[in-house]
Parts: C-alpha cells; structure tokens; sequence
C-alpha cells in the first residue's frame, strides 16, 4: 500500500507489533461493546460505523503514510469487529428469539464476507489497492443509512414521551396553584 518493495526484517516486526495478541483485546472489547450494546444498541452501532467510515477513508487517503495508516487499521479493527455484539443484539431483537436466528445470522455474516471480498476484487480491479478501502467506507455509509428507520422510530416516541411527561407537568402545576380542591 505505501509503494515501497520488500520491507527489511526491523520494519515487518514493527507492523506486525500493533497486532499483537488480538485475543484478549478481543475479548475485553466484546465484553465491553456487549453491555453497551444491551442497553443502546442503535447508538452503539452508529458510533462503530461513524468510526469505520472514518477509519477507512483516513487509511484511503493516507495510505502513503506508514504511522497514519497503521493507526487506521488498528482502528478498523477496533471498531469493525467490536460491533459484532452490537449486530447480534440488534438482530435478536427483531427476531423475537426466533429459531434459527443465529444460524441465519451467521449465514448472512458469512455471505457478507464473500461478497466483500469478491466486490474488494472488483474495487482493486477499478481503483487500485485502495479500492476495497473506498467500498469498505461506502458500505459503511450505507449501514448508517440502515439505521435511520430506527433513530427516528425512537426519536418520536421519545418525543411522544417527553410530550406527554410535559402535559402531565403542567396539570399537576395547574392542579397545585388552584391549591387544595373543596376547602374553603
């Protein structure tokens, strides 16, 4: 990706140092995503494809740039692969615990994995090495528009709610400043 040839044995070790033993970091970081994920599922997965698209393009555009690009992919992989919990929690709640829902979802996980690489093909194919960084940050940009249906529907019943806690609010202001009802 930089365009320079065959790095020197120092410089391999240092790429590969960032990546270390992804393992525990793995685990720490779906713990971490699961439980955020539990509760905020939808913001959850909006911050994690906010990140991805700006992780991707920043790798895009600075790919030239050894520190820049080692710092994107180290966070592609930090937000990318944390959003896992987030995406089965999303899915299990539409499904109602459904049966089969797993082996579906991942079904679809994999699908998903051989279509992103046949379309990186494409990309390389078309736009050079960084094409498959350009369609990696458009289909991060077309999971957020997946999102939108959601962040409205939740909007407005928030709003209903807020609406409706305000009315309660101002009855029981008008109930208070008639004072107490049937004393004279």
């Amino acid at each position: 990706m930089t365009g320079a040839g065959p790095a020197p044995a120092p410089a391999r070790r240092e790429v590969r140092a960032p990546h270390g033993r992804p393992g525990p970091r793995t685990v720490v970081g779906d713990t971490v995503v699961g439980r955020l994920a539990d509760r905020h599922t939808v913001p959850v997965l909006a911050v994690g494809l906010l990140l991805d698209l700006l992780f991707l393009t920043g790798f895009a555009l600075l790919a030239r740039v050894p520190v820049a690009a080692v710092a994107c992919l180290l966070g592609i992989g930090l937000a990318g692969v944390t959003m896992n919990p987030a995406t089965a929690t999303r899915v299990q709640r539409a499904a109602d615990d459904g049966p089969l829902v797993n082996t579906v979802h991942s079904s679809f996980i994999t699908l998903g994995v051989v279509v992103g690489s046949s379309l990186g093909g494409v990309g390389i194919d078309a736009w050079g090495l960084r094409g498959p960084l350009r369609l990696g940050a458009a289909l991060a940009a077309l999971g957020l528009l997946t999102l939108l249906p959601e962040v409205r529907r939740t909007s407005r019943a928030t709003g209903e709610e807020s609406g409706t806690a305000a009315r309660r609010g101002a009855a029981r202001e008008r109930r208070e400043a008639r004072g107490p009802v049937g004393r004279s």
